[in-house]
């Protein structure tokens, strides 16, 4: 496994994202298997691990909790909005969305859910563009728990089809990482990414929905409910464009076999430190963990 050190943490660079197994996706798994395949990731290497209380209503958090090697590992967590930027709103106060005591009350309620005194990685869980120029007294409150030991990074989740800078925030020195949508098919980050890095080459960029959720796997199929979630998460004219646009793409690079693999490299050669890889299972995480040494190789 390869590491990276963010304000002096050592994070595998491979993170078990956890919302695919929350039970969100229509699929339910049994406490004890989760733990077993915690334990597995742990074994292999992986410490980061990226939770968030919306998942399974609470349900991935409560199961961390119990987990034997939570003390050890290196959470990544987040403080959802108190309800969610539409992001077609032009016009959008932080305020009515992260306040002060909602701050406080979302760490407090991290800490006891987590049975943990600090927060290794925590963002704000939702985004609009507006706030930039207004986020500093949220990001200034936040980096008082830093402070103070109780976080040891502060990060925002961008929206996955925001498409606007991001590295022109008020209190952007306060900023230690961003998680972005990153795939063949949401390219957009990338040139902010690299904006982002030439104004502050230390911040670290977070990956997620790498695979967007199993589509970018050639013939993948998901279950009924997945289905469903990914339809009106996507809409059925985009998600068929997806597939199509992710199957000619790998018809043309010939890497029938390989789709899982070539994603991982997309996403490291275009500015991402981290990935946030959603898997359920131990084969899934020995694939993984074998591409990115695939990756480390052939750099």
């Amino acid at each position: 496994m390869k590491y990276v050190i963010l304000n002096d943490k050592k994070i595998s660079k491979i993170g078990l994202g956890t919302w695919g197994i929350s039970g969100d996706w229509g699929i339910k798994y049994r406490k004890k298997y989760l733990l077993s395949l915690f334990e597995y990731a742990w074994n292999r290497g992986i410490n980061y691990f990226d939770l968030a209380p919306v998942y399974g209503k609470g349900f991935i958090d409560r199961v961390i909790a119990d987990f034997k090697y939570k003390d050890k590992l290196i959470i990544s967590t987040k403080i959802p909005a108190i309800k969610k930027p539409d992001l077609t709103n032009k016009k959008s106060e932080i305020s009515d969305f992260y306040n002060i005591h909602y701050i406080d009350q979302s760490i407090y309620s991290l800490f006891k859910n987590l049975k943990r005194d600090h927060i290794d990685l925590l963002m704000l869980h939702n985004w609009h563009y507006d706030w930039s120029k207004k986020s500093f007294p949220i990001l200034s409150h936040l980096n008082k728990y830093k402070k103070k030991g109780q976080i040891g990074a502060i990060g925002i989740s961008i929206p996955n089809y925001m498409n606007r800078s991001f590295h022109n925030i008020d209190g952007f020195e306060l900023i230690d990482f961003f998680m972005v949508p990153l795939n063949l098919i949401q390219q957009w980050p990338i040139e902010h990414i690299k904006k982002v890095k030439k104004k502050n080459k230390n911040i670290k960029i977070l990956a997620r929905s790498i695979f967007k959720q199993g589509l970018l796997g050639k013939n993948t199929k998901n279950s009924k409910k997945e289905s469903f979630l990914l339809k009106k998460i996507e809409g059925q004219k985009n998600l068929n464009e997806l597939l199509k646009k992710s199957n000619a793409f790998y018809d043309k690079k010939n890497i029938k076999g390989r789709e899982f693999s070539y994603c991982i490299d997309f996403c490291l050669f275009n500015g991402a430190n981290i990935l946030t890889l959603g898997m359920s299972t131990k084969k899934q995480i020995d694939s993984n963990i074998n591409s990115l040494s695939s990756f480390s190789t052939k750099k």
